[in-house]
């Protein structure tokens, strides 16, 4: 048997050790507190992130979108570009040749010419003159939207190959 003191020494013995067990638990309380606070504020920091992610990537898509729509109204344009390029390269060679006859008609001719059809060749040669600048002026236009058509399609190009690895993670 234990005597009272012993007892009240065991007693304060066990108050002690329940004393520090209830601040370890207390301590490590807050330190899971402090743990669980850090991991919210971690948690909403990653919300914010893939968020702004999100939005980014739906940013670049619309541009992409956008750029291919451009891309695809550049071609039509460099199309009709080159529909009306053909169109007047043949009324050129029509005219051309119209010219090359009347010129090897007068060649051939000994006989004067009168001043109506002196006019008419001049015309015609001035309107040659003008078909071919329009022609010119027109196959670079050509020339100038099928380097931007080409220049559109390479960027096109890096910007699938950069968004490849964002494709991935979603």
């Amino acid at each position: 048997r234990m005597s009272t003191s012993e007892m009240l020494k065991e007693i304060s013995e066990l108050e002690e050790a329940t004393d520090d067990t209830e601040r370890n638990g207390q301590r490590m309380i807050g330190e899971i507190r402090i743990v669980l606070e850090r991991l919210s504020i971690e948690m909403e920091e990653l919300r914010g992130a893939k968020s702004q992610a999100e939005e980014w990537l739906g940013a670049v898509w619309s541009a992409l979108n956008q750029q291919r729509r451009e891309q695809v109204l550049l071609h039509q344009r460099v199309q009709e570009e080159d529909a009306w390029a053909n169109r007047l390269q043949q009324r050129t060679d029509s005219l051309v040749h119209e010219l090359e006859l009347l010129e090897r008609e007068t060649r051939t001719s000994r006989l004067s010419l009168d001043e109506n059809l002196l006019r008419s060749v001049a015309t015609l040669q001035q309107q040659r003159k003008q078909v071919r600048q329009t022609l010119s002026r027109k196959l670079a236009k050509c020339r100038e939207l099928q380097g931007a058509l080409s220049e559109a399609a390479n960027e096109t190009a890096a910007m699938a190959e950069r968004l490849r690895p964002l494709a991935l993670m979603l």
